[in-house]
């Protein structure tokens, strides 16, 4: 599964307001996010970066990345 892939996957969660996928929820960690998509932990991190970019998420240093 490619960064692109997860991307839209966690987008369509976050748009639908699952649990856990909610405004100012904690998004599981990046190495959560790995073992469930069976991705090395390196996709994970691109995929942040496009869902931060698009403001989605925020990142909350030493706290974790958070549904915007």
């Amino acid at each position: 599964m490619s960064s692109t892939e997860i991307y839209a996957d966690i987008k369509a969660r976050i748009n639908r307001g699952e649990a856990g996928y909610r405004s100012g929820e904690k998004l599981p960690t990046q190495d959560e996010l790995a073992m469930l998509y069976s991705v090395h932990r390196a996709t994970i991190a691109r995929m942040m970066m496009l869902l931060r970019h698009d403001g989605l998420v925020v990142g909350r240093g030493g706290a974790g990345t958070f549904v915007a």
